[in-house]
């Protein structure tokens, strides 16, 4: 009687605690957000998890506030683009956007007031990826003609003076490298390169065997996830460029890779709408999502990982982002910190979970640390002397 109790009880156990980790895997649908009038190419949550910004085919992107229980509340639209916004992005400090478009345009927008601050048309193709930096001065973009071009977002009259990157060929995402004044560049060629503003490749990722498409690092900057067109993600140690795993299971091309704020998950996205969660200690997939969309195009996770927002494709009139509730919570350390900006001046650290980025252009740009290559050395960060000076053309009215 005693051995029968003992077993069930076991059992029971045992059952308990398939119930918790099929829960802990758990991602139910919320909502899709309704707004756009067609469909949602990019998607991005502002640092500090106040804000989501979607872009669409409808050439806009709208922005919204969200709530401490993850909710949405529609706050504006930006128009002014003649194409498919395909970039979208909030600085640190949440108080500006920028966003970019198969018109090639590149639009920086003033949060509190909708206000266009400024056009970039330096561009020669559709927009792939915009970045800002840490301390809110410097917006990157880069797009599919080849380049990734700076814009100072203190004086704007400072971007008569081109400060660019040829990268040569075309360009799918990139990212701020851990290395001062270089990026991390995924491109049409199947490897990942790290190269500064003056083309020198100073690192290279090996181990996809299509084009690389979208780029992510982790919180700690120790690890770098990327999707390619090879159907697979690579987690990659940063320091050593190794691989330190391969993710498989995507049915074909994967167009997004994110890792959530504390680290251990990341969510992908692919051609065929899926959508999937990975525990990155393990490698392996956690949960499938249930797409609302074909073609998801991004994913990305709150800031304290109870939503994921989805841009994806979808038809029929239900246009809008697809939120979906997770059953994780992370509750960041928030570290007063101080970042060195321009000419040497600190300057408060964004308000944020989020690690800083050690980048700092602002400084390196005018002339910073010295990379070695191949016995060579040059100031990471220096402009190409003489070059084709861009203009700043005059707002185009909405």
């Amino acid at each position: 009687m005693i051995k029968q109790f003992f077993l069930f009880f076991i059992a029971f156990c045992c059952s308990i605690l398939n119930a918790i980790a099929q829960q802990d895997t758990a991602v139910s649908f919320e909502q899709n957000i309704p707004g756009h009038t067609n469909a949602v190419e990019t998607v991005a949550y502002s640092k500090d998890g106040k804000f989501l910004i979607s872009g669409s085919w409808d050439n806009t992107a709208r922005l919204y506030a969200v709530d401490t229980s993850g909710g949405v509340t529609f706050l504006k639209s930006f128009t002014g683009h003649f194409a498919a916004v395909t970039a979208v992005a909030i600085n640190y400090q949440s108080t500006m956007v920028a966003t970019g478009s198969k018109d090639f345009t590149v639009r920086v927008y003033d949060i509190a007031t909708g206000k266009l601050l400024f056009v970039s048309r330096d561009h020669k193709e559709a927009i792939s990826n915009l970045l800002f930096d840490p301390a809110g001065m410097v917006l990157f973009s880069s797009s599919h003609d080849g380049s990734i071009r700076l814009y100072d977002l203190v004086n704007f009259e400072n971007n008569k003076v081109e400060k660019a990157l040829q990268f040569g060929t075309k360009i799918n995402d990139f990212l701020l490298s851990t290395a001062k004044g270089a990026f991390l560049v995924a491109s049409s060629k199947p490897v990942i390169e790290q190269i500064t503003l003056k083309k020198n490749v100073t690192k290279s990722f090996t181990g996809h065997t299509s084009p690389v498409n979208c780029l992510d690092m982790s919180p700690n900057k120790k690890m770098l996830a990327s999707g390619s067109d090879d159907k697979s993600i690579i987690i990659w140690d940063i320091a050593t460029a190794t691989i330190l795993k391969k993710l498989t299971g995507h049915a074909w091309k994967v167009t997004s890779v994110q890792f959530s704020p504390d680290g251990k998950y990341l969510v992908s996205t692919c051609n065929t709408g899926e959508i999937k969660l990975w525990n990155i200690e393990t490698g392996k997939c956690m949960t499938n999502i249930q797409p609302k969309g074909t073609n998801a195009r991004q994913a990305c996770f709150n800031a304290n990982e109870t939503r994921i927002a989805v841009a994806s494709l979808q038809t029929g009139g239900s246009y809008g982002v697809s939120l979906y509730k997770t059953p994780i919570r992370y509750i960041p350390f928030v570290k007063k910190q101080m970042i060195k900006g321009k000419n040497g001046k600190m300057v408060p650290a964004p308000s944020s979970g989020q690690p800083l980025e050690d980048w700092a252009w602002s400084d390196d740009a005018v002339g910073g640390k010295e990379d070695k290559v191949e016995g060579k050395t040059d100031k990471a960060g220096d402009a190409p002397k003489n070059a084709d000076k861009p203009k700043i053309l005059p707002k185009k009215k909405n």
